[in-house]
């Protein structure tokens, strides 16, 4: 923009009276209260029911996915010790920590 439209703008934004604001801000806080109190649905207490219906399937999944990485230690622990005793300490190591063949 050239300067000329620039204080062209700002010359009419200065001559224009401020917005009055004091009727929408009047009463904001009991409104807000009345309206929390009616009680008008929403989306939370529709996700509300969800979670709490989804609830035993989490806990499944969880208990499945903990028994699951518990029984896996033993044999992973095992392949560490088998490749230490072949004397490939090196190799075992990164095989330990990468979970790739060398």
């Amino acid at each position: 923009m050239n300067d000329s439209l620039l204080d062209q703008l700002f010359a009419k934004a200065r001559e224009a009276p401020p917005h009055d604001v004091t009727r929408a801000e009047h009463g904001f806080e009991t409104r807000l209260m009345a309206r929390l109190r009616a009680g008008e649905p929403g989306m939370f207490p529709l996700l509300a029911v969800w979670q709490w219906r989804l609830l035993p399937i989490f806990v499944l999944l969880t208990l499945v996915m903990s028994w699951n990485l518990w029984h896996q230690q033993p044999e992973r622990e095992f392949a560490i010790r088998s490749a230490l005793e072949e004397s490939s300490v090196e190799w075992a190591y990164v095989e330990g920590l990468t979970g790739r063949y060398l």
